[in-house]
């Protein structure tokens, strides 16, 4: 048999946030079947997650004196902070790269963008170059 073949000698953890996908009768049976503990973050505390804490930090910082009026206007924020984040703010852990272009699996570094156009939200918190490639 597969399973009594398998030899784990450290024991494996999944660490997540308490979100539902986590507590299914699938995701149980598939991480008792490796033999994967679970692990839950602390509840009402999503930036203890390693993943994301770079990112809530980042989001604070920028969110520092931009005025959100109520909750429409924080929607219509929202997407130009994502696409500053993910589309034009390199990562250091990336190499120099944006999120975007390591999904796309372009290199900036070794072909030129065919276009570039400066982008400003925030009343000038976000800013950078958008390099289309």
């Amino acid at each position: 048999m597969m399973l009594e073949s398998r030899l784990v000698y450290n024991p494996l953890l999944m660490r997540s946030l308490r979100l539902n996908s986590y507590h299914s009768r699938w995701v149980k049976r598939v991480l008792r079947w490796c033999e994967i503990r679970r692990s839950y973050s602390r509840p009402a505390r999503p930036w203890v997650n390693s993943y994301i804490e770079r990112f809530f930090g980042t989001f604070k910082m920028h969110l520092r004196g931009h005025m959100i009026r109520d909750e429409l206007h924080l929607a219509q924020s929202l997407p130009s902070f994502q696409f500053w984040y993910n589309v034009v703010r390199s990562h250091q852990h990336l190499g120099g790269r944006t999120p975007h272009q390591v999904w796309c699996g372009v290199d900036p570094f070794k072909a030129g963008p065919r276009s570039v156009r400066a982008f400003c939200a925030w009343d000038g918190r976000l800013k950078g170059l958008v390099l289309r490639h």
